[in-house]
């Protein structure tokens, strides 16, 4: 049975390339095959990883040469692909929100997009695309264990998918279910909770850690900073 995490502080895990061999391994072979200008073959170009399954069929073969010779386990690359299948809609902001749970939807999604462009401007990062996948424990119980060999449940996983000399490009996944829980536990709402946790991947996006109790100490006050700048008169 996955075991609970009594701390926010245990919940949130950040993976960045090099940390992750399955995850980095994946990107970098995509990015061979559909960014470069040097394809030798006709792919149309891929914009953000969650578009790589409406591509796979097209560069199917060409991968599966690439895998074979430098012996990645399917598995992982599988893995890779079914977590970048979901609904996604065509937008003209850096900001990407997609819900694969059900009965779970962000109010003014506008200006939470936009807000989340302004923190990555106040802590001077480059901000490419970040998506936020929005789904159910077990969902990310999946993805905890196959990525990480955790067997418990957690609130956010953050994919960090760019270099660090790149804008950031990223992908964090958030549990409905454990957000909802922990603001229970925590004695807050749902709404605020869920704003603290987007916030708290974003934050770990712009090097903000939580191992250490000063990072923590550290990571609470600037949740708290952008959260009363998102909710003024709260």
């Amino acid at each position: 049975m996955p075991l609970y995490s009594n701390e926010r502080a245990k919940l949130g895990i950040v993976i960045h390339p090099g940390n992750n061999i399955h995850v980095l391994v994946w990107l970098r072979i995509a990015r061979s095959f559909c960014f470069s200008r040097y394809c030798p073959f006709s792919v149309s170009p891929v914009k953000s990883f969650v578009d790589l399954p409406a591509y796979m069929e097209e560069t199917g073969r060409i991968l599966a040469g690439v895998l074979a010779v430098n012996k990645i386990n399917s598995w992982s690359v599988h893995r890779s692909l079914r977590l970048s299948k979901m609904p996604s809609t065509l937008s003209t902001s850096r900001i990407h929100f997609h819900f694969l749970q059900g009965g779970f939807h962000l109010q003014e999604r506008g200006l939470l997009k936009s807000f989340i462009e302004t923190l990555f401007k106040k802590e001077k990062k480059k901000l490419s695309t970040l998506s936020y996948i929005f789904c159910s424990d077990e969902y990310l119980l999946d993805i905890n264990r196959q990525y990480l060999r955790h067997d418990f449940y957690t609130d956010i996983i953050t994919f960090g998918l760019s270099d660090p000399e790149e804008a950031i490009t990223a992908e964090i996944y958030i549990s409905v279910d454990r957000v909802r829980d922990n603001a229970g536990q925590f004695s807050t709402s749902f709404k605020r909770e869920m704003h603290r946790v987007i916030f708290h991947g974003a934050l770990h996006l712009c090097g903000y850690r939580d191992k250490k109790k000063g990072e923590v100490l550290l990571m609470r006050k600037m949740e708290d900073k952008y959260l009363s700048l998102y909710f003024p008169n709260k």
